[in-house]
């Protein structure tokens, strides 16, 4: 994942190859839904979308199976944003729809956020401002909900630290 964030792609691609061999080895089954999921992104970033659909498929395959909603979610997110990425819109929008529900669901606000930035530049590319202005304004909406939250959870760690050292 490290090599992925700093856009050392065709390593990430290598180490992501590795873990997902020795999850397979072990029979860790969540673990190769998630090494997957990490190829998958690694294929996108690469630009290779169609083989992104592969691996983002097998990995849900695997996180249904698991039972995994809050990965479920994202994957089909990610699913979504490809279908998008190549004009395959109306396939984008039943995995939009099918994360959003899954995510409202289980309440997953930052899959829920994800989903919603999503179908905003979906809208952005049909160019259908209403739509695209109305998930924007939700996507803000979550994004500012989470990171107050977060914020608000950091300021209470920082306090109780405070209190604790000072007594």
């Amino acid at each position: 994942i490290i090599y992925s964030s700093i856009k050392k792609l065709d390593s990430s691609k290598i180490y992501h190859e590795m873990a997902l061999e020795l999850r397979k080895e072990i029979n860790d089954v969540s673990g190769q839904g998630t090494s997957y999921y990490n190829l998958a992104n690694n294929f996108s970033d690469l630009g290779d979308k169609n083989k992104s659909l592969e691996y983002h498929f097998k990995a849900l395959a695997i996180f249904k199976t698991v039972q995994d909603n809050f990965n479920s979610a994202f994957c089909m997110n990610e699913i979504a944003m490809n279908y998008m990425l190549v004009d395959r819109i109306e396939e984008s929008k039943l995995y939009t729809d099918s994360a959003l529900r899954i995510a409202k669901d289980n309440g997953i606000l930052e899959a829920e956020m994800e989903v919603y930035k999503t179908m905003y530049l979906m809208f952005e590319k049909t160019k259908d401002p209403v739509k695209e202005l109305f998930y924007y304004k939700r996507f803000n909406d979550l994004r500012f909900k989470i990171n107050s939250e977060s914020q608000a959870a950091e300021i209470g760690k920082m306090e109780t630290k405070y209190e604790y050292e000072n007594k």
